[in-house]
């Protein structure tokens, strides 16, 4: 069984994007840009989400006024790289703060999915994990906190994200079962189950946006989704 959870707060925000060597900051620019983007620098090589992002903030902020195209243009040359696929990369992993990858512990069972006397644990169906109120599972941040001009970029790289794990859902399907997920070890199977709730409410969260998606495209997330909510159901009946 392979479809096990990942921490959201533990992903590599560079992991489909190279990191090249940092160019110097160019002369001649105002103070606060010159910080902003020697930050960046500094970010970018640590590879970690939320600081990037909020490096591309502070930067943002520091050229106030700057067109988004000089902006990136700056950051290209102080990165030594173009900086717009790392920028993006970050955002599409950003996570939302209220939980780790959509799912939080369930505190009635503490993670066992039962209660005394074997009981299955009422709040959770047995999961042993509780889909994040606040991202509705999806893990992702909200999507008022990406930069407008960087959206559709961010949207397409989730989408390229969730095809990702559409493919490792087709090539694990014949251990995506009910008997088989509760016959995995508790933490193994807990995983396994926050894994199937991120990917329904991604796949769900994307279907659902306007002019996003081709018919297709929508269909088959939509059909992925509904078919992972069976299945998740099927397991809080078993």
């Amino acid at each position: 069984m392979r479809a096990e959870a990942q921490p959201s707060g533990s992903q590599d925000a560079l992991s489909d994007s190279a990191v090249g060597r940092p160019a110097e900051v160019p002369n001649g620019l105002s103070e606060p840009i010159r910080q902003a983007l020697a930050e960046l620098q500094e970010v970018v090589a640590s590879r970690k989400v939320e600081p990037i992002c909020a490096a591309y903030r502070s930067l943002r902020e520091a050229a106030k006024g700057m067109k988004v195209k000089d902006l990136l243009e700056l950051a290209d040359r102080a990165l030594g790289q173009p900086a717009a696929g790392i920028i993006v990369s970050a955002f599409s992993h950003l996570h939302c703060y209220m939980c780790n990858g959509g799912t939080m512990m369930c505190d009635q069972c503490e993670g066992a999915g039962r209660l005394e006397n074997d009981r299955k644990c009422p709040q959770c169906d047995g999961f042993g994990v509780l889909g994040c109120n606040f991202c509705r599972g999806g893990g992702w941040a909200e999507r008022g906190v990406v930069p407008a001009e960087i959206r559709q970029a961010v949207l397409d790289r989730q989408l390229v994200h969730v095809r990702r794990d559409l493919k490792r859902l087709t090539e694990t399907g014949a251990d995506l079962t009910v008997r088989k997920i509760n016959a995995l070890p508790q933490e193994k199977r807990r995983e396994a189950i926050a894994w199937l709730i991120r990917l329904q409410a991604r796949m769900t969260d994307l279907a659902g946006i306007a002019q996003f998606l081709d018919p297709k495209g929508k269909a088959v997330l939509t059909a992925t989704a509904a078919r992972i909510n069976s299945l998740l159901e099927a397991l809080a009946e078993s």
